[in-house]
């Protein structure tokens, strides 16, 4: 029996080499593989701007317009949840909608 590490690079392979597939879903795919079930895993500003397919001034302007979380560990070290990357590079950014009269 395949032990849980041999499991994911076997996905790992499989996503890889699936025909098809474009590499921001690629990239989204194998960044779920990697993920730890009982841990938050956590992404640095490089790692979102290559799953996103963005710049590092784009995701800036989403952390001023509260379209995605940081977390900041130290004045210059931020980190951002790997699900919320996730979510976003499968379903786009969420539009934002106008108050409610």
């Amino acid at each position: 029996m395949e032990t849980s590490s041999e499991a994911k690079k076997s996905l790992s392979m499989i996503v890889e080499n699936f025909p098809g597939l474009d590499s921001q879903h690629r990239r989204a795919i194998l960044l779920a593989v990697r993920q730890d079930s009982g841990h938050a895993k956590m992404l640095k500003m490089s790692e979102v701007t290559e799953i996103l397919s963005v710049s590092r001034q784009t995701v800036q302007k989403w952390i001023r317009a509260g379209k995605i979380k940081q977390i900041r560990r130290s004045e210059r070290s931020i980190r951002f949840d790997a699900a919320e990357v996730e979510a976003l590079a499968f379903h786009g950014m969420p539009t934002t909608t106008e108050k409610e009269a």
